[in-house]
């Protein structure tokens, strides 16, 4: 048991930091499941009810594995898709209390910032590191008995802060009781903000039917292709998280048309249009750029080239540009991805659907720029999967 939650303790580091990519480990145990399965699943073993048993024990053995390690890294990768976000994080011990044992890039700025020049700040309590106290802050949240995340609001010297606290109680014996602590300036507007834009990443991620998989490889092949067009990089780090949004109106459709494994009648496939006005509306009231972007996005990413797509008939360049770029980025994936209702397209198959669109449904120049860069595109998108 000791050794069990020190892996999973040392895996989570491993993608929070940022040195494996957590598809590692999903594809990782799929690999080993596969392989036990087709050692020991035939004539040879199958009489044996305890292989049997074993073999279906370690698989879901596996996957309850890979859910606590997604419990624990979710608030993590959350903060580096929201990085244009001006909060700092770090993560504290619960059992030795205050010991900081995770620090955040931006927190490295601010300590650096106010003339503290730490080059090792991992072991340090967090309330001399930030506070200077000898002992911990009266108030602190992360002494507060709760287990869900929740905001408290303190005030300082330095004027008003809040704390956004998700505490991670995996087994306090081996250390695993931890706080992730985030900080920012606290205004009504910046508390709304931050929790509304993790609420509507999680509806993006959950009610895809490729889960968050196929929303995280549009983000990312949405910034390669933008940043081929000629955009900023400011246009690019926008559109990589915006993207992610695309089709977050899908909470709008039934999930019986959502999970239809067959051909929609014409009233479901004009229920499931609706998912573009619905999602525009979810993100439009919220006053963030990059959200706008992403409202745009929601809107636009079934208008065609040639005027013939939905809701507005757009035509040409009247589509916003990240309209074109997702366009183009969603129907890549989607074709090379196994869904209820269809297998995996080959890749040659794709190519030339997408060849075929262009002038039609695509921007034929950003077509031109995509499949130029055919092979990186490819690439990318299975070291995503």
């Amino acid at each position: 048991m000791e050794a069990y939650f020190r892996i999973i303790r040392d895996w989570s580091r491993l993608i929070i930091d940022q040195k494996y990519h957590e598809s590692f480990f999903h594809v990782t145990t799929e690999c080993i499941c596969e392989a036990i399965k087709k050692v020991f699943l035939t004539k040879e073993y199958l009489h044996d009810p305890h292989v049997v048993q074993y073999i279906h024990s370690f698989e879901r053995f596996s996957k309850f594995t890979l859910s606590i390690m997604q419990e624990i890294i979710r608030p993590y990768l959350f903060l580096r898709d929201f990085d244009f976000l001006d909060i700092y994080a770090y993560e504290i011990s619960t059992i030795d209390f205050g010991r900081i044992t995770w620090i955040d890039e931006k927190t490295k700025r601010l300590l650096r910032n106010i003339g503290i020049e730490e080059e090792h700040p991992i072991g340090r309590r967090c309330y001399e590191l930030f506070h200077q106290r000898t002992v911990p802050c009266s108030g602190c949240p992360a002494l507060e008995e709760k287990t869900e995340p929740f905001l408290a609001t303190f005030e300082n010297e330095n004027g008003p802060h809040y704390y956004k606290v998700r505490l991670l109680p995996q087994n306090k014996i081996f250390e695993l009781s931890r706080a992730l602590l985030v900080i920012q300036d606290v205004t009504k507007e910046a508390k709304v903000m931050f929790d509304t834009l993790e609420r509507l990443l999680q509806l993006a991620e959950y009610r895809d039917d490729d889960t968050k998989n196929h929303v995280h490889r549009i983000g990312i092949l949405s910034g390669m292709l933008a940043r081929l067009a000629g955009c900023d990089e400011q246009f690019v780090a926008n559109i990589q998280v915006a993207a992610k949004f695309h089709d977050i109106g899908k909470v709008g459709i039934p999930d019986y048309i959502l999970n239809k494994p067959g051909k929609l009648t014409k009233e479901e496939w004009e229920s499931m249009k609706t998912h573009v006005l619905i999602g525009h509306q979810i993100l439009a009231n919220l006053d963030l750029p990059v959200i706008q972007m992403a409202a745009n996005i929601a809107q636009t990413h079934h208008e065609w080239w040639n005027g013939q797509g939905y809701p507005n008939g757009l035509k040409g360049e009247e589509i916003p540009l990240e309209g074109r770029i997702v366009a183009i980025v969603d129907v890549f994936d989607a074709l090379l991805s196994k869904r209820i209702y269809k297998d995996a397209f080959p890749p040659e198959k794709v190519k030339d659907i997408l060849l075929d669109g262009r002038g039609k449904q695509f921007d034929p120049k950003l077509i031109d720029l995509f499949l130029t860069m055919w092979n990186d595109f490819l690439e990318t998108r299975e070291q995503l999967s």
